[in-house]
C-alpha cells in the first residue's frame, strides 16, 4: 500500500510539472505575440503618419498649384474659381463660350493657352518655378491626372443648338474636348507622366450630372438689381451649403430668402441663373496616392486579378 501511494505522488509530481511547463511556453509565445503585434502595430502607425504626411502636402501643392494658374490668369483679367477642397478650377460659360456653342470664343482660346503654359511651368520637376511637394524625392510628379471636365444645365437645346448637338451630354462633351485641345497646343502631354508612366490630361462631358458646387461670381450682380448686397447674401448661402445636393439647395435658399431676408418670387430667377452655374469648364486635378498606399493598391488589384 505504501509502494502504491509513493508511486501515485511520483505520477501526480510529474503531472504537475507539465502543465507548470506548458503554461510557460504558452506565456511565453503570449508575451512574443504580444510584443510582435506591438512593433507591427506601431510600424502601421508610422506608415500611416507617413502616408498622411505624405497626401497633406501633396494637396497643399495641388492648391499652390490652382493658385498660380488663378494669378496668371488674373493677369489676362480671366476671373476663374478655384474649389481647394475638391480640387477644381472653374470656367463660367460666359469666359469662354458662346450659349450653345462649342468651339471655344476668341477670348476663350487664349485662355486655356495660357493654362497650358501655367502647367508647362510649374510641373517642371527641373524648373526653378517648380511647386514644393509637387515632386518626390526621384522628381516624380504627384500628380495622377488632369480632367478637362465639360458641363451643362438640364434645360433642354432648342433650335440650332439642338440640331448641332443633339443634348447637353454632346455639348458638354464637345467643348471639354475643344478645351484640352487648346491646352494641350501648349502643354506636353507626353512629358509630364504620372507614377505609372501615363499622360496625366484628360477630358469628359458630364453633361448637367454635376451641379456646381458654388454660384458663378457675376450670378448676384444680375439677381436684384440696385441691391447687390442683398443678393451677395444669397449667392454667398448658397455657397455654403457645400455638402447639400442642388435641388435642396434651392429649397433651403427659398426658405432662407422668406424667413430670413423677406424676399420673395425671385425663385424662378434664381433657379435659371443656379443653371446659368451649371454650364462651365473644371479643370479638376487628381493626386497620386501616396508611396505606400499606392503599393498595398497594386498589392490588392494584383490578388483579385488571380
Amino acid at each position: 500500500m505504501a509502494k502504491s501511494k509513493k508511486k501515485k505522488n511520483g505520477s501526480s509530481l510529474s503531472f504537475d510539472s507539465s502543465v507548470s511547463d506548458l503554461m510557460s511556453c504558452l506565456v511565453f509565445v503570449f508575451i512574443i505575440t504580444i510584443v510582435a503585434l506591438a512593433v507591427n502595430l506601431q510600424k502601421q502607425i508610422k506608415d500611416s503618419e507617413e502616408a498622411m504626411s505624405e497626401y497633406s502636402n501633396s494637396i497643399k501643392a495641388r492648391n499652390e498649384l490652382m493658385l498660380k494658374i488663378q494669378e496668371d490668369l488674373r493677369k489676362l483679367k480671366i476671373n476663374v474659381f478655384v474649389d481647394d477642397e475638391n480640387g477644381v478650377i472653374s470656367f463660367p460659360e460666359s469666359t469662354v463660350f458662346a450659349s450653345g456653342e462649342a468651339n471655344v470664343s476668341t477670348k476663350g482660346v487664349s485662355v486655356f493657352q495660357q493654362v497650358g503654359k501655367s502647367l508647362n511651368t510649374y510641373l517642371d520637376c527641373n524648373s526653378d518655378k517648380k511647386i514644393k511637394y509637387l515632386c518626390n524625392d526621384n522628381s516624380e510628379l504627384r500628380v495622377d491626372s488632369i480632367v478637362v471636365e465639360g458641363h451643362a444645365d438640364p434645360s433642354q437645346l432648342r433650335g440650332r443648338a439642338k440640331r448641332e448637338h443633339g443634348t447637353n451630354m454632346n455639348l458638354s462633351l464637345k467643348r471639354s474636348l475643344n478645351t484640352y485641345s487648346l491646352i494641350i497646343e501648349k502643354f506636353n502631354n507626353e512629358k509630364f507622366l504620372n507614377r505609372k508612366g501615363e499622360g496625366i490630361l484628360g477630358a469628359a462631358g458630364f453633361g448637367a450630372q454635376k451641379p456646381p458646387s458654388r454660384l458663378a461670381g457675376d450670378v448676384y450682380n444680375k439677381l436684384i438689381p440696385g441691391n447687390t448686397i442683398l443678393a451677395s447674401k444669397i449667392v454667398d448661402k448658397y455657397n455654403s451649403m457645400k455638402s447639400v445636393k442642388h435641388g435642396k439647395k434651392l429649397s433651403h435658399l427659398e426658405q432662407y430668402m422668406k424667413q430670413d431676408l423677406n424676399v420673395e418670387n425671385l425663385e424662378k430667377k434664381l433657379k435659371y441663373l443656379t443653371y446659368k452655374s451649371y454650364r462651365r469648364i473644371d479643370l479638376r486635378f487628381i493626386m497620386s496616392l501616396p508611396k505606400m498606399l499606392e503599393e498595398k493598391d497594386g498589392e490588392i488589384s494584383s490578388k483579385d486579378s488571380i
